[in-house]
C-alpha cells in the first residue's frame, strides 16, 4: 500500500484526472458534512459557543466514527482507499456510519441539541440504511447523495441560497465517472434516493411544528 491512495492521484494524470481528484477530494462526505452540520448549527442555536458545541457533538458520530472505520481499514488493507471504491469493501464502513449516525442521534438528544441537528442525523441513519442495503448488490456513489441531502436541508431550514449548491452536482458526478468510480446511472441513483429520503424527513420535521428558514 502507497500513500497515493490517501492523498494524491496517479502520476501520470492529464489536467482532467487532476481536477476531477480535486474534485471528488472537495466533495468529500467527510468534509462536506461537517460543513453543513456547522452552518446548520450557527443557524439554530442561540450562540457561537452552542453551535461549535453541537456540532461537533453531531460531527463526532456522523464523521468521526465512520472515517475512523474507513482509515484504519486503509491501514490495514482492508479498504483500497478513503472513498472505498470497491463495493465489496463497503459493507463495514456502511454499518459504522450507520452506527455513528445513530450514536449522534442519541447523544444529540441527551444534550438537548437544536431538533434540526438530530433530524440531519436522523436522516442520514435511514439514507444510510437504504444506501447499505443497495450497495450489496449494486454500487451507489456517497459523495452526490450527501451533497444532496445536505444542500436540500440547508435550502429548507437555513436559507433558500442553500439550494444553490445542487448546482455543482453534475461536477461532482463527472469526477466520481472520470475517476472510474462510478457511473452516471449509479450517481443519478444516488441523488434521487438521497432527495427523496430527506424531503420526507424535513416535510414530517415541518409537519409537527418544526421552523423552517427564518
Amino acid at each position: 500500500m502507497t500513500s497515493g491512495r490517501l492523498v494524491s492521484p496517479p502520476p501520470s494524470s492529464t489536467r482532467a484526472d487532476k481536477l476531477a481528484f480535486v474534485v471528488s477530494a472537495v466533495a468529500s462526505p467527510f468534509l462536506v458534512l461537517p460543513v453543513f452540520l456547522f452552518i446548520l448549527a450557527v443557524h439554530t442555536c442561540g450562540t457561537l459557543r452552542a453551535a461549535v458545541y453541537q456540532s461537533a457533538v453531531a460531527t463526532a458520530g456522523m464523521v468521526i466514527v465512520p472515517a475512523g472505520y474507513v482509515l484504519r481499514g486503509v491501514r490495514t488493507g482492508a479498504v483500497t482507499d478513503v472513498h472505498v471504491q470497491m463495493r465489496e469493501q463497503r459493507r463495514g464502513p456502511f454499518i459504522a456510519a450507520i452506527a455513528g449516525c445513530a450514536l449522534a442521534v442519541v447523544l444529540l438528544a441527551l444534550i438537548r441539541a437544536e431538533p434540526p441537528l438530530i433530524l440531519a442525523a436522523a436522516a442520514a441513519v435511514a439514507n444510510g440504511l437504504l444506501f447499505l442495503a443497495i450497495t450489496l448488490r449494486w454500487k451507489i456513489s456517497m459523495h452526490p447523495s450527501t451533497l444532496t441531502a445536505c444542500a436540500l436541508m440547508a435550502g429548507r431550514l437555513v436559507h433558500p441560497l442553500w439550494l444553490l449548491a445542487l448546482v455543482t452536482l453534475p461536477l461532482v458526478l463527472w469526477a466520481r465517472v472520470r475517476r472510474g468510480r462510478h457511473t452516471w446511472g449509479q450517481g443519478a441513483a444516488a441523488i434521487t434516493l438521497a432527495a427523496g429520503v430527506t424531503e420526507l424527513f424535513v416535510e414530517a420535521y415541518l409537519a409537527s411544528g418544526g421552523a423552517s428558514y427564518r
